[in-house]
């Protein structure tokens, strides 16, 4: 029987959060019914053209009693007005529990990443597939609009930060980069958020200022905007690449702390991390960089 509905519960960080959305175009393909997705509120917008799709504040109170003795009452206000069973993919732990007569299907994400070379998302349709149900994740259609027009077409955007340090290629690098793809005849902006904006020093923002302009935001809406604008972007191992990626831009996505066997946006172009454990050098960016764009001009014509 066809469930009445899906339900994802997700609380992980926006990359996590971007590589789920092509878990979920999966599950709504497999299924072909309404779907709700607990998440946090600032990711709603990523969910606002997908269609059947409702997203709920992962923070407001019905989604916090799911952790509580109430999960089950508290899952039946969410599925309220769904017609039929109900299928509920748990990527966060909730206190749901599966060895009671629970009148629905639970199955479990463990959202990180295990001992393997296998893509992240291979491991989590794994884990499904070991719940007896085979999904194939897919691009997330909505996500892929129609570009907002700009008339430069080479004009790329650089996302030089990252929630963790450690992804965070050195921004003298970047800056080198910067002035490289510049004088190929680039147009070049830096793209910086809330973590880069409250934590970064006044010289770190300042040397970026006086190497090329500056685009702030504050939610990510915006940055969702200012990414449909362009067709390339650069970044780490990020949210942003992620996301920048799945919006259709041409991306490139520089790894020196993690795995991009793993955790690579599904078909980005990736450098690094190098071999002796150093970030990799701006000759291997640059390259990269030029090889992504030469093959994006090839194809266009």
């Amino acid at each position: 029987m066809n469930p009445g509905g899906l339900i994802l519960i997700h609380g992980g960080a926006l990359g996590d959060f971007v590589l789920t959305l092509h878990l979920l175009q999966g599950l709504i393909t497999h299924f072909g019914c309404p779907a709700r997705v607990v998440c946090r509120r600032s990711y709603h917008c990523l969910l606002a053209t997908a269609p059947q799709v409702e997203a709920l504040d992962l923070d407001g109170p019905v989604a916090r009693r799911l952790f509580g003795e109430q999960a089950d009452t508290a899952l039946h206000e969410i599925a309220a007005g769904l017609d039929g069973p109900l299928v509920v993919v748990d990527c966060l732990g909730t206190n749901l529990r599966s060895d009671r007569e629970i009148g629905y299907r639970l199955l479990r994400i463990d959202p990180r990443d295990q001992p393997s070379e296998n893509h992240i998302l291979k491991q989590w349709t794994k884990q499904l597939a070991a719940q007896g149900l085979t999904v194939s994740p897919a691009r997330p259609t909505w996500l892929r609009q129609a570009k907002l027009r700009d008339d430069d077409m080479r004009h790329v955007i650089i996302h030089p930060g990252s929630g963790g340090n450690t992804k965070c290629w050195p921004l003298d690098r970047f800056c080198e980069l910067i002035d490289r793809i510049r004088r190929d005849g680039w147009r070049v902006s830096v793209a910086l958020g809330p973590v880069e904006l409250e934590s970064w020093p006044t010289d770190a923002l300042r040397q970026l200022e006086q190497s090329t302009s500056l685009i702030t935001f504050e939610r990510l809406d915006q940055f969702v905007e200012v990414l449909q604008t362009v067709q390339f972007f650069v970044g780490n191992d990020s949210g942003p690449s992620h996301l920048a990626k799945a919006l259709g831009c041409h991306t490139l996505v520089i790894f020196q702390a993690t795995n991009p066997n793993i955790w690579a946006p599904p078909g980005a172009r990736c450098v690094g991390p190098a071999y002796d454990g150093l970030p990799p050098s701006v000759d291997a960016v640059f390259n990269a960089w030029t090889d992504m764009t030469r093959a994006c001009n090839a194809s266009s014509t």
